[in-house]
């Protein structure tokens, strides 16, 4: 089973959290206030950086010159996909490398 950890943007910042404070929801608390992100249960191909949702992701097609690369232009976003109780992941979730998240980065997604 994997660990549930969470972070939350809140204040123009990014946290980290525990499920403890998750269950902390009164008034003014992160956990309350903020956007909650859980963590997806997989790193990035790359950095082995845990993905959350709300990440921005390309898939990872090999290196250049010692450094990684990517298929430019296909970023994807991570999100929770309700009706079917699953992360929406792109179509080779073991190659994900992380380029921002929807708060830093948003324009990554923008096309």
């Amino acid at each position: 089973m994997r660990e549930l950890k969470f972070r939350a943007w809140y204040e123009n910042k990014m946290h980290y959290l525990k499920w403890s404070d998750i269950c902390n929801c009164e008034p003014g608390n992160i956990s309350a206030e903020g956007k909650i992100m859980q963590y997806i249960g997989l790193k990035d191909h790359d950095n082995k950086k845990e993905i959350y949702a709300g990440d921005i992701v390309e898939e990872y097609v090999g290196e250049h010159n010692g450094m990684p690369t990517t298929s430019s232009g296909s970023q994807f976003l991570i999100e929770w996909d309700s009706e079917n109780a699953c992360f929406k992941l792109p179509p080779h979730p073991q190659r994900m490398f992380i380029v921002g998240n929807i708060f830093t980065r948003p324009n990554l997604l923008k096309n």
